[in-house]
């Protein structure tokens, strides 16, 4: 009876310790998934110390085969126990325990190989993490959870319990705990069930940022916290120890900026970094300045220290800084910090100095720090401070050039320039460093071929990777066979369009923000010289388009001999949620199709010849009508001097054309027909406003009001000065819009001049008409009168 209860009792056990799998998701239920969880469950129990109990359950199927049956668990040797109290695999029916003989125990991590890792294999284990924290009367999270995967999840659940009598504060996505009481503690349960598979997408923010997680601490401020941090640097800042090796380092430097610039120089080339983040496996506490200095490396903690220590060695005012992650959560806690810079406060500008860049030039921040928020320790000024971001010009530029040599068989000599500024620049002068020449010319050799398939690189320059500068530009010659396509006389070449963002636009839904940070921005300017007396039969379509994510301009234009594009495209660094994709989406294909044009060059000898001759003829009129104008007396303006600059184009162009340049000799011919087209217009209108003038005159001479006239005449005038100016630069649609109203006008006011003086001349006859009958009738008077004085008088 009391073996049969020990059987019933380990099969409850083995059958309540895995979930039953009949109502859990299959794997054919899912498309191109490596496993599926059944359970993840974490219990993390703080006791009074405060320390953690930190228990993981997760049981797992497979729906591959997996070739690494391994399984590594990391802890940190200083602050935590680890063990494994489970490990087992499903395999065919039967479970098989983990043979803990073959289990590899390293410094921070035990290596655990599972026996089977077939398809359908079900696989669990359960560890426990004995914690206690550095800090005094605090505990927090060591890491993290996330409840999302990139497996299907079937149960995921996170619980805390914390005696009552202890602060505690949390910060969660998407979440919310149940809250209960289990005697004297307070219990927070986070769950989440049937979760779909986590599917990252391009141009993802992190992961911390989107996905649900929940992290926790006792800690009571962020001031807290940071004292907490200036007690561990403090113990490592020791100016003292380093101030023989700074005076050797100083020597000879007079001013802080040489001196400053000397140490950090000095730190960077000779300490090198070894990469470890802050977290509580790597620790929080930086090594002493005489240890660093004798194992020649450290993390960014220890350059950091080291740094400090140098600077303040010398007398220079310097700060640790610690960066945090972009999102600030609301409970503090150690695992907010990632990176530790120096801060060196200078009256012409505040100084941000990383170390652990090797390749950044004094002054200059990397541009993955800028903008993050930082906690400068032993400060006065307490809380987070941002780190300046430098305008994209100077951080994240790239600048494209080239010049094709197009030949009649559609072949072309390329050269290329590419010039990267800022953190771009830092990492090609850092990975051209490590790179063999081999490797660097088949880079360029890369290049050629997305450019031309039947490219020969003929040569290459790149800059001096010893030079510290926040430039890096590479050169390169090459000969591109088929560069453009023959059709009879005719040569076709395809702009190949790029196909910016593509991995994102070719979907059509998204589930995530797109995450464009941080800003950028790419100029190009591309010439194509066109083979003798080629021209181009279309000139490709301009286009532009700004939104808050992104500004683009693609510009096309004509030289003498030579097809110009010159683009621009300034990433704004935002976010882009996903309400917007969509205008996201039609942008880019809009910008791939701006760029995916033909271009068809043909000859044009004999056109440019006809356009030349048409010229000639067009400015022999003008100077005809404009001398004509001249002996009339009439005031032709600026046109003789815009008619000899024509004159002078014509010339050009058919210097031009003598020397085969055919584009430039039809640009500045078919400019020169405009001009003299324009000049005879003006002079027609300078001759129409000389009759109206006349006419006026001639008004007021016949005694008619000409005083509103004269008026418009003069608006006229001043009107005709500014057409002419209009013709002075070229914008010929404003000035024939002008002429033909002041035509109108002028024609109206001709009628209306003649019609005065019409009224004005009948008004003086009318006027004589009536003298002669006055005339009269005074006559008849007198008469009457000297008749009836005749009568009265005595005989």
């Amino acid at each position: 009876m009391k073996m049969k209860k020990i059987i019933i009792c380990m099969l409850a056990v083995l059958l309540t310790a895995v979930p039953s799998l009949a109502e859990e998701p299959k794997c054919e239920d899912y498309t191109d998934v490596e496993e599926i969880y059944i359970l993840i469950d974490k219990t993390h129990t703080i006791s009074p110390g405060p320390t953690a109990t930190q228990l993981t359950h997760e049981v797992w199927k497979l729906c591959k085969k997996q070739e690494d049956c391994s399984y590594v668990f990391y802890f940190n040797r200083d602050h935590q126990t680890f063990e494994i109290t489970k490990c087992r695999v499903k395999h065919d029916g039967d479970w098989i325990e983990c043979p803990r003989e073959r289990m590899r125990e390293y410094a921070d991590a035990i290596v655990v190989p599972f026996p089977s890792c077939e398809k359908d294999d079900v696989l669990e284990y359960e560890a426990v993490w004995e914690t206690t924290f550095p800090m005094k009367d605090a505990f927090w999270s060591t890491d993290d959870l996330f409840f999302n995967s990139t497996s299907p999840i079937s149960d995921v659940s996170l619980t805390v319990k914390v005696p009552k009598d202890f602060e505690f504060k949390y910060y969660t996505t998407q979440l919310s705990p149940d809250v209960s009481e289990d005697g004297d503690y307070n219990v927070y349960k986070w769950q989440v069930k049937d979760l779909d598979p986590y599917e990252p997408e391009y141009y993802t923010p992190p992961a911390r940022v989107i996905l649900s997680r929940v992290s926790y601490s006792s800690i009571g401020s962020w001031n807290e916290l940071e004292e907490w941090f200036e007690g561990l640097f403090s113990d490592a800042i020791n100016k003292e120890l380093v101030s023989s090796k700074v005076n050797e380092i100083i020597e000879g430097k007079t001013t802080k900026e040489e001196k400053t610039k000397a140490i950090y120089d000095w730190v960077r080339e000779n300490i090198r970094y070894e990469e470890s983040e802050f977290g509580f496996l790597t620790g929080y506490k930086p090594h002493t300045v005489d240890e660093i200095l004798e194992y020649k490396f450290g993390d960014c903690k220890d350059q950091t220290v080291l740094l400090v220590s140098m600077l303040k060695a010398a007398d220079i005012e310097a700060y640790p800084a610690l960066l945090s992650y972009r999102s600030i959560i609301d409970a503090p806690s150690p695992q907010a910090f990632w990176h530790s810079v120096v801060f060196v406060p200078r009256d012409i500008g505040d100084l941000w100095l990383d170390p652990t860049c090797s390749e950044c030039p004094y002054g200059y921040t990397n541009s993955m720090i800028q903008g993050g928020m930082v906690l400068i320790l032993f400060d006065e000024k307490k809380g987070f401070v941002s780190i300046p971001e430098l305008p994209v010009e100077k951080n994240n530029l790239m600048e494209a050039e080239g010049i094709t040599n197009l030949k009649e068989d559609g072949s072309a000599d390329v050269y290329g320039s590419v010039k990267w500024v800022g953190s771009d620049a830092i990492y090609m002068r850092y990975g051209f460093k490590i790179l063999k020449e081999s490797d660097i010319e088949e880079i360029f050799q890369t290049a050629i071929k997305e450019e031309c398939t039947r490219g020969k690189l003929n040569n290459y320059t790149y800059s001096d990777l010893e030079k510290e500068d926040t430039r890096f530009i590479m050169t390169m010659n090459f000969t591109c066979e088929g560069f453009a396509s023959r059709s009879g006389d005719k040569l076709i070449h395809d702009l190949s369009g790029e196909s910016m963002y593509a991995e994102v636009t070719s979907k059509e839904n998204r589930t995530f923000p797109i995450n464009l940070w941080p800003e950028e921005m790419v100029l190009t300017h591309t010439e194509i010289i066109l083979p003798k007396c080629f021209g181009v039969e279309m000139v490709p379509d301009s286009f532009s388009r700004n939104e808050s994510f992104t500004e683009y301009e693609l510009k096309f234009d004509l030289g003498e001999d030579r097809l110009v594009m010159d683009s621009k495209v300034e990433i704004t660094g935002v976010w882009v949620p996903p309400g917007n994709f969509s205008t996201f989406k039609e942008f880019f294909e809009e910008v791939e199709s701006s760029q995916k044009q033909a271009i068809v060059f043909v000859p044009i000898h004999d056109r440019v010849d006809e356009i030349l001759k048409t010229s000639s003829d067009s400015i022999a009129n003008a100077e005809g009508k404009l001398n004509g104008a001249i002996e009339q007396g009439v005031d032709v303006g600026s046109m003789q001097d815009i008619l000899n600059n024509a004159k002078e184009d014509l010339e050009n162009a058919q210097n031009l054309f003598d020397e085969e340049k055919c584009m430039g000799a039809e640009k500045f011919a078919a400019g020169a027909d405009e001009v003299a087209v324009e000049v005879m217009k003006s002079v027609e209108l300078s001759t129409k406003l000389k009759e109206l003038t006349e006419a006026v005159n001639d008004a007021e001479k016949e005694g008619a009001d000409v005083t509103a006239l004269e008026q418009e005449i003069n608006s006229l005038r001043t009107l005709k000065s500014d057409a002419d100016k209009e013709i002075k630069n070229a914008e010929y649609d404003k000035a024939n819009e002008m002429i033909g109203n002041i035509t109108s006008r002028s024609d109206e006011l001709i009628k209306e001049a003649g019609q005065k003086k019409q009224e004005a001349v009948e008004r003086k006859n009318n006027m004589y008409v009536i003298g002669g009958i006055v005339a009269a009738i005074i006559a008849v008077c007198v008469i009457v009168m000297m008749m009836l004085k005749k009568r009265k008088s005595p005989k």
